[in-house]
Order: structure tokens, then C-alpha cells, then sequence
């Protein structure tokens, strides 16, 4: 249904009271979009159509049908770009589980370039930066997750599953990242000269 249907065409009315085409979409929203108490949210739906209707009606009328199947074309090729880009992202994460989870942090170091930066030893002790602060505290592994205890801030022991993607690795619990970062080797330190 038209929701002009009831307006009085342009050439009926006298020209002081011909009306603009807002006036014309303000005349339809009061005659078709009256509230209903009883139909809810299908009201408002089928409204909300009814005026989209209205106000690009002519607009898409206008346009020829090539123009109209491009643009709908090139939207959804966004939208499944973009899922698809989404999709591939997250797939490439892995789990990381058991003796792995040693592999990748045994003598490396995690950083993310700003806030923090900790060095993961063999014997299970890692030390490091975090905002600017010494840490120390050690390491293990508990199944299939890596858990340490922060000497100097926590005297409670955190345990986190692991996900790697390439040198990225992200922490999580519960399901939920808590932190992440990339892991690269440990830099072997040029022995220091001592005076003579």
C-alpha cells in the first residue's frame, strides 16, 4: 500500500497549500504510523518499511535496475569479505598444549612493546618489566595450561590457556583473553670486557 495513497494529488490542491515532500512524508507518518498498544514491535517493523518506502521510493525508482544489482552486489561482497576475513583470523589461532608449552617458552622472551617485557628461563623462573617495574617469579606448566605466581605482586599462582598464531601468543581464561603478546628468542648477551 502506497502510503500517499490518501493525499490529495499536487494538481487538486490550491498552490499556497501544495505540499513539500517532507510535509507529504510528515502527512503519511501521522495517517499510516499510528501507535498500536496490541501489535508491538510488528507495528513499528512494518512501519519503519512503509516509511523507507515513502521517503527512497522515487530515489530508487529512478535508478536503473544494473545500478540497483551493482550496489547490491558490491554489499555483499563486504559482508562476506568481511566475515570471511573475520573467520580466517580466528582459525589461524592454535592451541598450545603440553611439552609445546614449554617449547615456546622456555629461554624466550614476551613482549608487547609497551607495557611489559618478561624473560622465561628453562628452570622455570622468569624475570621482566611491567609499566616500569622489576618482576620476578616463576613458571610451570599444569596440564595443558602455563601457570606462574609474580613474586613482588601476587603471591597467587594465575594459570592460562595458550594460543599461538606465528610469534603471537594470547592468554586466556575461561575462554576470555586476559593478555597478550609475541614471544621472540632470548638474546644471547655479548660477554662484558673487564678493565685491565
Amino acid at each position: 500500500m502506497d502510503a500517499t495513497a490518501n493525499l490529495p494529488s499536487q494538481a487538486q490542491v490550491p498552490q499556497e497549500r501544495r505540499l513539500s515532500p517532507s510535509d507529504r512524508l510528515s502527512f503519511s507518518r501521522r495517517q499510516h504510523c499510528k501507535p498500536s498498544l496490541s501489535v508491538g514491535r510488528h507495528a513499528a517493523g512494518t512501519c519503519g518499511r512503509r516509511l523507507a518506502r515513502v521517503a527512497f521510493g522515487d530515489l530508487l525508482r529512478r535508478l536503473p535496475p544494473s545500478a540497483l544489482s551493482i550496489g547490491c552486489g558490491v554489499l555483499l561482497a563486504v559482508l562476506i569479505g568481511g566475515a570471511a576475513s573475520h573467520a580466517r583470523s580466528e582459525a589461524l589461532w592454535q592451541a598450545v598444549r603440553g611439552a609445546d608449552l614449554h617449547t615456546i617458552f622456555s629461554d624466550h622472551e614476551l613482549a608487547d612493546g609497551v607495557h611489559y617485557a618478561y624473560q622465561f628461563r628453562g628452570d622455570g623462573t622468569f624475570t621482566g618489566f611491567a609499566m616500569g617495574k622489576e618482576i620476578h617469579g616463576t613458571w610451570r606448566l599444569a596440564g595443558n595450561e602455563f601457570c606462574w605466581m609474580q613474586r613482588k605482586f601476587t603471591a597467587v599462582e594465575e594459570c592460562f590457556e595458550v594460543e599461538r598464531r606465528g610469534s603471537e601468543i594470547r592468554f586466556l581464561r575461561d575462554g576470555y583473553e586476559s593478555f597478550s603478546g609475541n614471544l621472540s628468542p632470548i638474546k644471547a648477551q655479548a660477554p662484558s670486557r673487564v678493565p685491565r
